[in-house]
């Protein structure tokens, strides 16, 4: 189902990261898929997670602050624009490292909540 973020008045994601891994090259990204993406076949936006503590995702791709940036870069085609008014799901990923172990076994996200402007 999708849920509109413009139409509810959502600017921004935020939320409590603990227990990031911190073998090399891994990383953990928040990722936002839209009915757009999806559609395309591709894959959603997304915000790569640095370091543990607060964190505040704004749902833009341009401007000051934590943007959302495509999650890889296509290949022949152009991704479509995010679309706030479209999301599907806000997901956490931990992306794939076959070079080394992935230590995730205390990844925790908590104190979710939706930021509101009018």
């Amino acid at each position: 189902m999708v849920f509109d973020a413009v139409a509810n008045q959502v600017t921004a994601f935020s939320f409590t990261v603990a227990g990031l891994p911190t073998s090399p090259g891994t990383r953990v990204n928040a990722e936002f898929p839209t009915t757009d993406t999806v559609a395309m076949g591709q894959d959603s936006y997304q915000y790569e997670l640095l370091s543990n503590g607060e964190v505040t995702v704004q749902m833009a791709t341009t401007g000051t602050g934590n943007v959302l940036a495509e999650a890889f870069t296509p290949s022949g085609f152009t991704q479509p624009a995010f679309d706030a008014a479209h999301l599907l799901a806000v997901q956490f990923h931990v992306v794939t490292n076959v070079s080394n172990a992935i230590d995730v076994t205390k990844l925790c996200i908590s104190d979710f909540a939706a930021i509101t402007c009018p």
